[in-house]
């Protein structure tokens, strides 16, 4: 500003205040610290009874003439502040046909990293956000985000909260094994559950599988329930990234979202059932 005096701060509570008796003095600043181009610009947006979209045309005389092309366009452009308000508007005005138009491969995923967006427009838009395949580098890791994502999709946390399920991310950590690597062993004292997130895990107890669990899948939450050792032994099958939500955490969760341990007990008692079965199956 040419003149560093003007209490911008005034200003702008005036104009957040939406009081139209104050309107004059707003454009009052506008007319005497802009230039001419760009008062053309913002006047039409701040005068309550301007044709915004009539303006539009005349300053923008390549803009497009179907506001849908408009957004998509926009969706896909290199910058991020367009791709985001874009987004936002399809997403706040329930929209989802014009998202599923847009080439999402032109979309950074950095925009989906910087808390723009909340949980539930996120989950909304999990469809088009591809999460990373598996990281080559040890020294990379899944964003909260991906840990978000991925969560949602296991049977466990499907109908957990998106907020609630933020918290699980930001507490899970990452553990990478190769193939035929030892998770866990049976009598080893635990506090932890594990999500698989890619690969497999044998559950094994001398020399006798229990289980064969793959993406998705979910173990070690017995001893993480009643501080027990471990029951069996847990090995990769494959190389295998896990996510380890441990002990201190997420009984806090727990407590605030009684939700989850219906889900568990739920998950439970479904294994048991199915142990049963195979039990009455198997030869005697």
């Amino acid at each position: 500003l040419e003149n560093p005096e003007i209490p911008l701060e005034t200003y702008i509570q005036y104009f957040q205040s939406q009081d139209e008796d104050l309107l004059p003095i707003v454009l009052e600043l506008v007319e005497s610290v802009f230039k001419k181009g760009n008062r053309n610009i913002i006047i039409p947006l701040i005068e309550v009874d301007s044709n915004k979209i009539n303006k539009g045309f005349k300053l923008y005389h390549n803009i497009f003439d179907n506001k849908e092309k408009t957004l998509i366009t926009w969706i896909e452009s290199e910058y991020d502040w367009k791709s985001i308000i874009s987004i936002d508007y399809l997403l706040n005005s329930n929209q989802k046909n014009t998202l599923d138009k847009a080439n999402w491969s032109e979309v950074s995923n950095d925009i989906f990293s910087k808390n723009i967006f909340n949980q539930n427009q996120l989950f909304a838009l999990q469809k088009y956000i591809q999460p990373k395949k598996l990281l080559k580098e040890e020294k990379e890791m899944y964003s909260n985000l991906e840990k978000t994502i991925f969560l949602k999709s296991v049977a466990l946390f499907k109908n957990i909260p998106g907020n609630v399920l933020s918290k699980i991310a930001q507490i899970a950590s990452e553990v990478r094994l190769e193939t035929n690597q030892n998770l866990f062993k049976k009598d080893e004292l635990g506090n932890s559950m594990f999500v698989i997130i890619s690969g497999a895990i044998t559950v094994h107890q001398n020399n006798k599988i229990l289980a064969q669990l793959e993406k998705g899948s979910f173990l070690g939450e017995m001893s993480l329930l009643d501080h027990k050792p471990r029951s069996a032994d847990a090995t990769s099958k494959s190389e295998t990234i896990l996510l380890e939500i441990s002990q201190e955490g997420f009984y806090e969760l727990l407590i605030k979202n009684p939700e989850i341990m219906k889900q568990i007990m739920k998950e439970l008692t479904h294994r048991i059932r199915e142990m049963n079965i195979r039990l009455q199956n198997s030869p005697k």
